[in-house]
This record gives C-alpha cells, structure tokens and sequence, in this order.
C-alpha cells in the first residue's frame, strides 16, 4: 500500500485530475514554482534557521534572521516562478515575507516558552492494527514546554486566517499528533500550533483520542476512495476552481489547456481562434437574447395594459366586443373556480372531501382543471356541491380576447 501524506489527500480532494498528474501518470512537464510556495519555503527556511541556532545555544538578532530571509531569496529566485496577481510583485511578497519575521521575533522572543526538540522532525505512522494505511509527514518544529506538554508547531503564509472553528477542524496538525504520540513514551498532552505570520497570529487546538480515531477512520475512507480508482485517468476526474491558476498542469489539463494555448497568442491570432470564435459568437448571442427578451417582456407589460383600456372602454360603451382593422376583442365575464393548491394547508381536507363525495376519479387524483370543470357545469350532485362548497371560492373576472376578423377588413 502506498504512504499517503496529508498533502497527498489534499490534492486528491481538490482535485483528482491533479491528484492522478501528481502521483499516478506524472507526465513529464516543466514545473514551475508560484510566488506564494517561494514566499512559503523561504519563510520556513528563515525560521529553521532560528531554532537549529537556539537549539545550539546561539540567539540570532533580528537583523541575521532578515538578513539570512534576504540571502535565500536572492540565492533561489529565478524569473520563472508563477505569479498569479496582476497587481502585486515580487518585492511586495518578498516584503510579506519581511514584516511577517520582524512580527514573529517581536512576539516571541527571547524563544524561551517551550525548548525546541526537532526540527521539520520525519513522523511515519499507521492508521490501523494491521499497517495497510501508512502516513507521512514533516512537522516545521516540536517542542516541548516545562510542564511536559509537546507542542506541534506549523507555520503559515496564507494571506487568510481561518476561524478558531475551522483549526478544532483541521486535518494536517492532528494527523502529525499522532505521529509525535508514537515517537516518545511520555506525550501525554499535545498543543496544535499554527502560526499565521502575515497577521502575527497564532491559533492553539488540542485533539481527544476519540477525535483521533475517528479522524483515522475519515482517512482510510478516502485512502480507499483512491486506491478503488485503480490508475486509469478518466477515474480522477477535474474539479475545475480558482485554484487552478496556481496549478502546476495547466497546460495539459483539459479544463486549462486551452485557455494557456490561446493566452500567449496575439490580438488577432486570438480572435481568430476557433474556439474563442465560437465562445464569442455565442456571447453575442446570448446578449442579443437577452435584449429581445427584455423588449419583449416590454411589450408583453404594453398588451396588459391595452387591454385593461379595452374593458375598461366596452364597460363605457356597453358593448361586449370591439372592432378592430383586421382583429376584433370580445368581452366577456369569466367564472373563476378557486380551490386549495398543492400548498394550501385546506389542501389534505379538500381531496378527503372529493373521495367522500365519490368523485376521486372523475377529476383524476384530482386535478383541479377537471374538478373546476365539472363544478362549472352544475352536473355535481347536489349533496357533493354542499359538501365540497366549503372549499372553493367563485368569483368572476372580465377578461378581453383578441380574435381574427375586423371591420376594416375588404
């Protein structure tokens, strides 16, 4: 059985087209690094820096600590890495990265709350009795404080924090509990640590064993979730989302491809383009719908309002039709029928009425375009009518229709 990570299920459960790229098909492409992984490592790199110098009894000053962010920066950055925004670059992430380790020396030094015992510390655990699921993981630091409690620490550069609710929630961190709880004999309490370094903030979660097998168990659901799916790509199919644009495969993924084979093209070779063509002609379409649907609806609003002052001109007149050049409109008073709708809380009652009366299946089941018409008709015996009375309402409504045939007409 493979090892799985949670970054591994991660992946799988943002999108298992991605998931299938990464670790079943692994085509060979170029891979490119986003801005915010660079911002993310050379961050982390910064703050191992610091505890492997404290482990040995060395403090650095704030001014090493940026000093050695800066040299790495410099070291590792090349022009290819991918960055998404079109309005920041990359010296306003590189100075991100600045103010978040200023911030986190300020807070926590001189350092001395718990002692620091590994550094991005390897945890390789089973998930059940047997070892058929087996997980991975690298913590940035463990630590332990002066009442024996042990600390899992993970550092992040998002640029959202998330709720004290959604940490209880979170997967990663309790995962590596169970790890740590499986390296020493003596951790009885753990802290779940996050440090989100872009807000100088930092949310604590603890874990109770019933929370740690169930979350094994959640698991082992979606390990076998994946492995069920065999390695035939059509089984990982793409989940398409925002995420994408930090995607490493967007130019073979068919939910990118050819977005990224169109975007490098010019003006004009990318309006001729087959397929912005045809998504073109189909916006112009659609807008030109949507106009002629709003005149329409326009114009639909204009015909009510004619025929009010049709009714409103043979009640004047007296007259129970009125000529037109080609059409004529007769007026006429409409017997309204009202019963309970499928809604209406009468509604149970009203068919228990019409089974009673014994006229279930001449106004089939019953609809009421068949029971308002046989109402209508006066054909309802008389005890029926009586019973079923309290249920419907009449009322009349005069109502002008348009016919063929005018007086203007030769």
């Amino acid at each position: 059985m493979t090892i799985y990570s949670h970054s591994r299920l991660g992946t799988f459960e943002t999108c298992p087209r991605q998931y299938w790229y990464s670790y079943v098909g692994k085509p060979e492409i170029e891979t490119v690094d986003s801005v915010e992984a660079f911002l993310g490592t050379r961050v982390h790199e910064a703050l191992e820096e610091l505890y492997s110098r404290l482990m040995g009894g060395q403090v650095m000053s704030p001014e090493g600590l940026l000093g050695f962010y800066e040299q790495q920066w410099k070291k590792e950055w090349y022009d290819g890495i991918h960055i998404v925004s079109k309005t920041f670059k990359a010296a306003d992430y590189r100075e991100v990265g600045q103010e978040a380790l200023k911030a986190y020396y300020k807070h926590y030094h001189p350092f001395t709350e718990s002692r620091t015992i590994k550094l991005e510390a390897k945890i390789v655990f089973d998930l059940d009795a047997a070892g058929k699921y087996r997980l991975q993981g690298y913590i940035d630091r463990v630590a332990q404080r002066e009442d024996g409690t042990y600390e899992v620490h993970d550092y992040k550069t998002n640029k959202s924090m998330p709720t004290q609710k959604e940490a209880d929630a979170d997967r990663q961190l309790a995962l590596y509990q169970i790890g740590v709880q499986g390296m020493w004999n003596d951790v009885r309490g753990v802290d779940l640590i996050w440090h989100y370094v872009r807000f100088d903030k930092e949310l604590r979660s603890r874990r109770t064993p019933d929370q740690l097998e169930g979350l094994k168990n959640q698991v082992i659901v979606i390990i076998d979730d994946i492995e069920g799916r065999g390695r035939d790509e059509a089984s990982f199919p793409t989940n398409k989302s925002n995420l994408c644009d930090w995607c490493g495969y967007r130019e073979i993924c068919p939910a990118t491809r050819h977005h990224v084979a169109v975007a490098a093209l010019p003006p004009k070779k990318f309006k001729a383009d087959d397929g912005v063509s045809l998504v073109d002609q189909w916006v112009a379409a659609r807008n030109k719908r949507r106009l002629l649907e709003a005149e329409a609806s326009t114009i639909a609003a204009q015909e009510d309002e004619i025929q009010a002052q049709l009714i409103a001109f043979a009640s004047q007149q007296r007259v129970e039709s009125v000529a037109g050049s080609s059409h004529h409109v007769d007026v006429v008073e409409q017997q309204m029928v009202i019963c309970p709708g499928a809604d209406d809380e009468n509604r149970e009652a009203f068919e228990k009425a019409i089974r009673r009366a014994g006229i279930w299946d001449d106004v089939t089941s019953p609809n009421l375009n068949s029971f308002k018409a046989l109402w209508k008709s006066g054909d309802l015996p008389a005890p029926a009518r009586r019973a079923l009375k309290p249920f419907v309402n009449e009322s009349t409504r005069t109502v002008a229709r348009l016919k063929k045939g005018g007086s203007g007409e030769e």
